[in-house]
C-alpha cells in the first residue's frame, strides 16, 4: 500500500507542477500578445498619447483579472481530472479487499494498466508471503515430530524409564534417519533451484527402461502391474534431470496407489516428448490441485509420515522440469490420476 500512495503522491504532485507552469506560460504569452496588439491597433485611430496610457492600463487590469481566473480555473480542472485519471490507484488504497483480484480495476487506460501490474504484484506477494509462512510451519512440523521424539527417549534413558535396548536404538535410529533424509531432500530442491542443466544426446527408450528396471521389483512387492507404451525418441537434454522426475512420479505411485495397475506412456507431441503415468491413486479434492506441486504441500493435512512423505518430491520433480524448459501437470479422470510431463525434443 505504501508504494501505492507513493506512486499517486509523487504523479499527483508532478503532474500539478508541472500543468501550473504550462498554465503560467501560456496565459503570459497570450496575455502579453493580445495586449500589444491591441494597444497597437488603439494607437493606430487614437493620436492622444493620455488616451493610449489609459487604455493600456485599462486592458493590462482586465488581463490580470482574466489570468487570475483562467490560472484558478486550470488548475481546478487539472485536479479534478488527475484525480479522476489516479482513479485505479486510489481504489487500490481504500482498503485490503481491493487486493482480493483483477477485476477491481476497470480502467482501460495506461494509469489503468500500471494499476492492474502494481495489483497483480501484491497478489503475487501476498501469495509468496503465505507461501513462505506455510514453508516455515511445514518445516518446523518436519522438525518438530522426530526431535520430539529423540529428545523424549533421552530423557527416558536419562531417568531409567528406557532401557537402551535394541529396540529403543532402532527408534533414536529411526528418527535420525528421518532428520537426515529430510535435510537432504531440502538440500536436494535447494541444488536443482541453482544447478547448470547441461544437454547431451539422451535415447529415452534405453534411459525409461532402466528406471523401469531400476522399479520392477518394488512393483511386485506392492502388487502392482506396470504397462509400458514407449516411444523411441532422441532427445537433447539432461538424462540425469529426467530420472530424478521419473522416480519422483513413481514414487508417488507407490506411495499412494490404490489400484493395481500402472500405465507408463511415452510419445512425441510437436517439439516436445510427452511422458504421462496414469494409475488409480487415493482421491484428491479440486481445491490441492493447484499445489499439488508447491514445496511441503501435503494433501493430508495431519502430515502424518505412515501417508505420506515431506511434501518434496513433486516440488523436486517441477523444479527440474521447469528447468528443462518443459511443463508438468496432473490430470484427474475420475478415480484415475494421470502425471504428465513435457521434455522439450532439442
Amino acid at each position: 500500500m505504501w508504494l501505492i500512495n507513493a506512486i499517486k503522491g509523487k504523479m499527483i504532485r508532478k503532474w500539478i507542477v508541472l500543468n501550473v507552469f504550462i498554465s503560467f506560460i501560456v496565459i503570459i504569452i497570450v496575455g502579453v500578445s493580445i495586449k500589444e496588439y491591441a494597444c497597437y491597433q488603439f494607437n493606430l485611430y487614437s493620436p492622444s498619447s493620455g488616451q493610449s496610457e489609459q487604455f493600456r492600463n485599462t486592458i493590462e487590469m482586465y488581463l490580470l483579472y482574466a489570468s487570475i481566473v483562467a490560472f484558478v480555473a486550470a488548475v481546478l480542472i487539472h485536479l479534478f481530472f488527475a484525480r479522476k485519471i489516479l482513479r485505479p490507484l486510489r481504489n487500490l488504497t481504500r482498503n485490503d479487499s481491493t487486493l482480493s483480484g483483477l477485476h477491481t480495476v476497470t480502467s482501460k487506460d495506461e494509469v489503468g494498466k500500471i494499476a492492474k501490474d502494481i495489483l497483480h504484484i501484491s497478489n503475487q506477494m501476498n501469495e509468496l508471503q503465505k507461501q513462505n509462512e506455510q514453508m516455515l510451519t511445514d518445516i518446523a512440523h518436519e522438525l518438530r515430530t522426530p526431535l520430539t521424539t529423540l529428545n523424549g527417549y533421552l530423557e527416558g534413558l536419562k531417568d531409567g524409564v528406557f532401557s537402551f535396548d535394541e529396540s529403543t536404538t532402532m527408534i533414536l535410529k529411526k528418527e535420525c534417519e528421518r532428520l537426515i533424509t529430510l535435510i537432504e531432500r531440502i538440500n536436494e530442491l535447494r541444488d536443482w533451484e541453482q544447478a547448470d542443466v547441461f544437454k547431451t544426446d539422451v535415447s529415452m527408450k534405453e534411459m525409461l527402461e532402466c528406471v523401469i528396471e531400476e522399479y520392477s521389483s518394488r512393483f511386485q512387492k506392492a502388487g502392482i502391474q506396470l504397462y509400458v507404451h514407449i516411444e523411441h525418441e532422441q532427445l537433447r537434454s539432461n538424462e540425469k534431470a529426467i530420472r530424478v522426475v521419473l522416480r519422483e512420479l513413481f514414487n508417488n505411485v507407490l506411495q499412494y496407489h490404490n489400484g493395481k495397475k500402472v500405465l507408463l506412456r511415452s510419445h512425441v507431441e510437436g517439439a516436445y516428448y510427452i511422458i504421462s503415468i496414469s494409475n488409480k491413486s487415493k482421491p484428491i479434492l479440486d481445491e490441492d490441485d493447484n499445489d499439488l506441486f508447491e514445496r511441503f504441500y501435503r494433501v493430508e493435512p495431519s502430515r502424518n509420515r505412515d501417508t505420506g512423505g515431506a511434501g518434496l518430491g513433486l516440488a523436486i520433480a517441477k523444479e527440474i522440469v521447469t528447468r528443462l524448459k518443459g511443463e508438468i501437470e496432473y490430470v484427474a479422470k475420475g478415480d484415475m490420476i494421470t502425471f504428465r510431463f513435457s521434455i522439450p525434443i532439442d
